[in-house]
């Protein structure tokens, strides 16, 4: 397979591969960053979902990271979740429950042109743009995950979440 260049042939080759393939699909791809420009939105000290594109198999949301931008700590409803990093780096810690609350697992830094994966059979994970300057990623879920468990500080405790779009291309 040749390297993937444009966010059509990426979309295209997600609908046409089994899910075994998908991510070496995301390891040869190389979509310049102007590709996404059209799908940004931004929100200061925070990060935005903006829907490209979602079928019954699929979706990818664009994530546009300000300086110091972070998730909480979630899961994904038993969905697989990848991550192709556009532009910048982010910091993702990948946590598993304990009597004490959270275990950390692991620590990585994603760089652009980098992509991660994460499944709840994996445990919990939260991302941070820790970088000196705004961020881009990419999510792509197999299959679109409507609502996901979030770890709230204040009460220490899960509460499933539905999920929603800043922007939504997708229609």
């Amino acid at each position: 397979m040749s390297s993937i260049k444009s966010l059509e042939q990426l979309i295209n080759h997600f609908e046409d591969e089994p899910d075994s393939r998908r991510a070496e699909i995301l390891k040869d791809t190389k979509i310049p960053l102007e590709e996404f420009t059209k799908f940004t939105s931004w929100k200061d000290g925070d990060y935005t979902r903006n829907c490209i594109v979602r079928t019954k198999s699929f979706e990818f949301i664009l994530l546009c990271w300000d300086l110091n931008a972070c998730t909480p700590i979630h899961g994904h409803d038993d969905k697989d979740c990848w991550v192709y990093q556009i532009d910048g780096e982010l910091t993702e810690k990948i946590l598993l429950e304990s009597d004490q609350g959270f275990e950390l697992k692991d620590t990585n830094t994603i760089q652009k042109g980098m992509v991660s994966y994460m499944h709840d059979k994996m445990g919990y994970h939260a991302l941070e743009n820790k970088s000196y300057s705004r961020a881009m990623s990419l999510h792509i879920y197999a299959e679109p995950i409507d609502k996901c468990k979030v770890y709230c500080e204040d009460t220490r405790k899960f509460k499933t979440l539905e999920m929603s779009y800043d922007c939504d291309y997708s229609s």
